[in-house]
């Protein structure tokens, strides 16, 4: 077995709280926010266990609070 094979073993195995700590105060989640139209509207910041941490108008400035929180900003779709 590869080493990515066994790492995706290894993920596979994660539980749904082990899930929701990974990369807990590590990273955080930029989400698009979609209007009643369908198109993006804003921005959201999550923490890894899915707590809204701030809204707004551009991703530039999430990534910017995930930076001053000394987190990663990653998208997520």
């Amino acid at each position: 077995m590869t080493p990515i094979e066994k790492a995706g073993q290894a993920l596979k195995a994660l539980s749904i709280q082990d899930w929701q700590m990974f990369g807990h105060d590590q990273v955080a989640y930029i989400r698009p926010i979609h209007g009643s139209d369908g198109a993006v509207c804003a921005y959201a910041l999550h923490d890894a266990d899915g707590t809204c941490l701030e809204t707004g108008a551009n991703i530039d400035e999430l990534i910017f609070v995930a930076a001053r929180k000394e987190m990663t900003a990653v998208m997520a779709q």
